[in-house]
């Protein structure tokens, strides 16, 4: 999805600059890649990280129009994804991250390997930092394609995929304590899991598509809270 600035209406009549991204036909993301932004940063922000404000978006007709005359940009789907435009400083690797607190990168790693984002790596931080914290932004390649089975949640969890989304991720060279790791872990199940945070999201005003993929989301966060104990000892090895 091809980042774009907007102007966007919130219910209580505000108005909001924001970063924008729409599943587009050029370069065919999915549009259930939507739900995985939203629902993504929405942990985040619940898990203790840093995240912008976020939200669903329609865009107009009229908006849909300037996109294909202005920017070239055929939106598979009026609806989309934004986040709040935030001040922030950027990454520089590694000496930034080298003056993070530990739990601020553990916290961030952990989350990272829970929610299946392979996408943050020294070439690709999608992170910066603010009041001397990490700030994390682009949840995208988070969580589960559409065609996802909640019978396969496990495969996530072994063999050398997990390996490898530990070994890339922006972090790892920092993270090196399996005791804080796997207090991160537990409070991250607690926050994340077995809060049920998710069922105060309304989705009715949604195309079905979008529906049924938040569910599927639903069902993974409900499989991590069942299968804590070995999601929890398995993302701790890779430390």
């Amino acid at each position: 999805m091809q980042p774009t600035y907007f102007e966007v209406a919130l219910p209580d009549g505000t108005r909001v600059s924001t970063i924008g991204k729409f599943p587009t036909r050029e370069n065919r993301a999915p549009v259930e890649s939507v739900i995985n932004e939203w629902m993504g940063c929405q942990a985040a922000h619940i898990a203790g990280i840093q995240v912008p404000p976020c939200y669903i978006i329609e865009a107009s007709p009229d908006v849909r129009l300037h996109l294909v005359e202005k920017h070239g940009i055929t939106v598979a789907s009026p609806f989309g994804f934004a986040s709040k435009v935030s001040d922030i400083d950027s990454i520089i690797y590694p000496s930034t991250l080298s003056a993070m607190p530990p739990e601020d990168l553990t916290r961030l790693f952990c989350f990272d390997m829970l929610f299946i984002n392979a996408d943050r790596t020294p070439n690709n931080p999608n992170c910066g930092h603010a009041k001397r914290r990490l700030f994390a932004y682009d949840f995208g390649s988070a969580l589960l394609s559409p065609k996802s089975s909640a019978t396969n949640f496990d495969r996530f969890f072994f063999g050398p995929g997990m390996n490898d989304r530990a070994s890339a991720h922006l972090c790892k060279e920092f993270v090196d304590s399996p005791d804080l790791a796997d207090s991160i872990m537990a409070d991250l199940i607690e926050k994340v899991c077995r809060s049920r945070w998710y069922s105060t999201l309304s989705v009715k005003n949604l195309p079905q598509p979008l529906q049924d993929h938040m569910g599927l989301v639903v069902q993974y966060i409900d499989y991590l809270a069942k299968e804590s104990n070995v999601v929890c000892r398995q993302i701790v090895s890779t430390v």
